[in-house]
């Protein structure tokens, strides 16, 4: 679902990054094509396995193609997709909580925001709050993840929102 998301969150750590006029293009460079590659050769594999058939009446196309390939050890597959949805999902919020620092030092959000982990120099606060914010969203259905993208999608326009507004603030000013 958020395969191809890394390079924008990595967007939001630049400062934590050592080298990163160096490091930011090779990490987009190199993860952008190695998914698209994975993504190809995984629907290649797909297709090498099961008809178009099998596919479209398939509830979940992945867990078919385990069945049929791995036999006793597909239940690899809904382990893989699991792991996989948590990795995405601490990207998006280890960027998250420096999304809500960036704000905040910059006047957009609270000052108490702005704040850092006294031992660790994470913006304890900023994540503090992120996720706080989420978990108004979370209720005992399936929508919790639906509510979660949501969220984050809406968190991204705003910061976007801010930084074209001080883009012409900029160019107004000079």
């Amino acid at each position: 679902m958020w395969a191809y998301d890394g390079w924008n969150n990595l967007n939001y750590v630049t400062e934590e990054i050592q080298n990163p006029s160096k490091n930011l293009p090779r990490s987009i460079i190199i993860g952008i094509p190695l998914v698209t590659l994975c993504y190809a050769l995984i629907n290649v594999s797909y297709l090498a396995a099961m008809s178009p058939t099998e596919m479209i009446e398939s509830e979940a196309v992945a867990v078919t193609f385990g069945n049929r390939i791995l036999g006793v050890m597909a239940w690899l597959m809904p382990l893989s997709v699991t792991i996989s949805t948590f990795g995405s999902a601490n990207g998006t919020l280890f960027a998250a909580g420096r999304l809500c620092f960036a704000a905040s030092r910059e006047g957009h959000l609270l000052d108490i925001l702005s704040y850092v982990h006294v031992r660790r120099l994470t913006p304890a606060p900023g994540l503090i709050f992120h996720v706080s914010v989420k978990s108004l969203f979370i209720d005992k259905s399936y929508r919790i993840l639906f509510c979660f993208l949501i969220s984050t999608i809406c968190l991204k326009i705003v910061d976007k929102g801010h930084f074209i507004h001080l883009l012409k603030q900029t160019s107004t000013a000079s």
